[in-house]
This record gives C-alpha cells, structure tokens and sequence, in this order.
C-alpha cells in the first residue's frame, strides 16, 4: 500500500481552529473598521435625505377631542382603524 499523506489527528484540530477563527476575524474586522457616525451634509448637519415613510396614522399633533388622557379606548382604536382601512380601501385604483 502506499503511504497517506495525512496529518497527525492534533495538526488537523489546530488547522480546524485556525480556519474557523480566520473566518470570524475575516467577518468582524470590516464591521469595527465602520464608522459609527451619522452621515452629516457638507456644511456638518445630519444628512436627512433619503425616502421617508409616512405611512401611520399617527398625527403629528394630538386632536383636541382627546383631552390630557395618555391612551384610547378599544371602541376608539376600533373606529380609527376602521376609519383608516374604508380610507385606504376607497384610495386603491383600479
């Protein structure tokens, strides 16, 4: 027969621990070399551009029928959200 060329069992677990630990510093350095800061407009605000979604049916100020309280009654989420589902039902073309 002719003879192997096979590594001792130790060589093969110390090459499988040096593969695997290549591969998660491969992963995790390009991750800690981003940088962490906002992107900021030439003259150093935030840059907000982009697409925004409006897509809620949360006003942006709070409707005086609504008083000082912090919640809705379940009666007035239901109404609202059967309000916004006839809205954007009656909004779908064709």
């Amino acid at each position: 027969m002719g003879k192997t060329n096979r590594l001792p069992r130790s060589s093969r677990d110390y090459l499988s621990i040096f593969v695997c630990l290549l591969c998660v510093l491969s992963v995790s350095v390009p991750v800690a070399a981003q940088s962490s800061s906002s992107p900021q407009t030439p003259w150093g605000d935030p840059d907000l551009q982009g697409i925004w979604n409006h897509g809620t049916i949360t006003p942006l100020e709070r409707p005086a029928n609504y008083g000082n309280r912090a919640f809705l009654t379940d009666e007035e989420i239901a109404a609202l959200n059967l309000a916004s589902e006839t809205r954007a039902t009656s909004e779908r073309r064709s």
